[in-house]
């Protein structure tokens, strides 16, 4: 009786949490794009557009630069091979700024997105 009302209970929690956008069943970028945090860069979920081709799991479309999330961390450094200096990756997560001309301070602000919960001290 306690596992199912635990079970409940969780499921209720990641339901509230899923509409406030705070979590996603996907990934984490689904959440980290739905954030208001993010609203400056105006996000916009393009993973039906993209991922087939890419295998990923999630994508983004954004002011600052293409954000996608794979599943496997080998398939992230491997577009971030393929990519250069135009992305940047953390783990499973990679930010795309090919064919766009950003200034320094967009670049940072797709960098400072894509590294949020990193503590650089």
């Amino acid at each position: 009786m306690i596992a199912v009302v635990s079970a409940v209970l969780v499921g209720v929690a990641v339901a509230v949490l899923a509409s406030l956008g705070l979590f996603s069943p996907r990934g984490s970028l689904d959440s980290l794009m739905r954030s208001p945090i993010n609203e400056d860069i105006a996000p916009r979920e393009v993973t039906s557009e993209i991922c087939p081709s890419l295998h990923c799991r999630s994508a983004w479309e954004t002011s600052v630069g293409r954000f996608v999330e794979f599943e496997l961390v080998g398939d992230a450094e491997y577009w971030h091979t393929v990519l250069g200096d135009d992305s940047r990756r953390n783990e499973r997560m990679l930010v795309d700024f090919s064919g766009r001309d950003l200034t320094r301070e967009e670049i940072r602000n797709a960098v400072d997105t894509l590294f949020l919960n990193r503590d650089w001290t």
